[in-house]
C-alpha cells in the first residue's frame, strides 16, 4: 500500500486532464493543495435548480445576453458543463478568485461562441453574471461588467434577495472570542471597491456585518500563501483520512477479507488496496476485485461499507 502515491497521481492525472501546470508543485502537499484548490473553483456538472434575482428579472439586455444567460440557465438544469464560460485564469495554476474565495460568488461570460485561442473555453465578454452555486441551485444574482469584482452592494443584493443563502450569527462578540481575540471586533468601514481590492490582495479575511447581521466569510477565506482556507481544510482531511485507512486495512483486515470474499475473483493473498478517483471523488478500493471500501467525504475519518451491512 501506498496512498499517498495513489493520491499524488490521482491529483496529477486530475491537473493534467484539465490542461493545468503543476510543474512548480514539488511534493504531495502542494500537490494535493493545488488540486482541491482548482477543483473548489470549476463547478461540477450536477444538474441544479436556476433561481433569477428580480434585479435581472426586470433588466432588459442586448439579445446576446439575453441568449447567454438563456444557455447557461438550460446548461445548469441539465447538468452541463458551464465551466466554459469562466475565466481563462481559471486553468492558471497560481490564480485564486478573490471574488469566490471572499463571498463564495463566481462570475460567468455571457458568451455562446468559441474563444478563438483556448478550445476550453467560450470567447470572453466584458459583461459578465454574478452568481452564487450550492449543491442543488444556481443563483443568478446580476449582470455587471468586467472588473466589477469588488462593490459591496453584490454581497448585499444576493442577501437581500435570498435571506439563508448565506450563514450569519447575530453575536458579533462570540466571533471576537472564537478567533483568539479579546472578545472584541475592531470594526472597519469599508467604502470603496479599492478597499475590498486591497484586502483580498493582502489576504486578509474579514467579518461583514449588513442589516446588523454577521457574515463570517461567506466564501471561506484564503490563506497568506494565496489558496483557499477550504481547499486546505480538504487537504488536511484527506492526509488524515489516508492515515485511518491505513490503520484500518492493518486493524481490520480479517473483516476486509470477510466482507470481499463475497464478490467474485477475490483472493485475500493477492489483494491490493489503492486510493482511486471515481466521479471526481477519492475513494479506497480493493484493485482485483474493483470494489469500493470507502469514499473520501471531506472529513478525517473514513466510513466504510461494511458498517452499514
Amino acid at each position: 500500500m501506498d496512498f499517498i502515491k495513489d493520491i499524488e497521481l490521482v491529483a496529477i492525472d486530475a491537473l493534467d486532464n484539465w490542461k493545468i501546470d503543476h510543474s512548480e508543485a514539488l511534493d504531495w502537499d502542494r500537490i494535493v493543495l493545488l488540486y482541491f484548490n482548482k477543483k473548489l473553483m470549476f463547478i461540477d456538472n450536477t444538474p441544479r435548480d436556476v433561481k433569477v434575482s428580480r434585479k435581472i428579472k426586470s433588466s432588459t439586455y442586448k439579445p446576446d445576453i439575453t441568449k447567454a444567460l438563456a444557455v447557461i440557465e438550460d446548461k445548469f438544469r441539465k447538468g452541463e458543463d458551464v465551466n466554459p464560460h469562466s475565466t481563462r485564469r481559471l486553468y492558471k495554476s497560481k490564480f485564486t478568485d478573490n471574488l469566490f474565495a471572499d463571498w463564495n460568488i463566481r462570475h460567468l461570460h455571457l458568451s455562446t461562441g468559441p474563444h478563438p485561442k483556448d478550445e476550453r473555453l467560450l470567447d470572453g465578454t466584458s459583461d459578465l453574471l454574478f452568481l452564487r452555486v450550492t449543491n442543488d441551485t444556481a443563483y443568478f444574482i446580476d449582470v455587471r461588467p468586467h472588473g466589477t469584482f469588488e462593490q459591496i452592494d453584490l454581497l448585499e443584493m444576493a442577501v437581500d434577495e435570498w435571506p439563508g443563502l448565506y450563514l450569519w450569527i447575530p453575536d458579533a462578540t462570540r466571533v471576537g472570542r472564537q478567533i483568539g481575540t479579546t472578545g472584541e471586533i475592531v470594526e472597519i468601514k469599508i467604502e470603496t471597491p479599492e478597499e475590498i481590492r486591497d484586502l483580498r490582495e493582502n489576504r486578509i479575511n474579514v467579518l461583514y456585518m449588513i442589516k446588523g447581521k454577521v457574515y463570517v466569510a461567506p466564501g471561506g477565506g484564503i490563506i497568506p500563501a494565496g489558496t483557499l482556507v477550504n481547499a486546505t481544510r480538504l487537504h488536511n482531511a484527506l492526509f488524515y483520512w489516508r492515515i485511518d485507512l491505513e490503520k484500518c486495512v492493518n486493524d481490520n483486515r480479517p473483516k476486509i477479507d470477510e466482507y470481499l470474499s463475497q464478490f467474485q475473483n477475490y483472493k485475500p493473498e493477492e489483494a491490493s488496496f489503492r486510493v482511486g478517483m471515481n466521479e471526481g471523488e477519492f475513494v479506497f478500493f480493493e484493485e482485483t476485485s474493483w470494489v469500493g471500501l470507502s469514499k473520501f467525504e471531506g472529513k478525517e475519518n473514513a466510513r466504510f461499507v461494511w458498517e452499514s451491512l
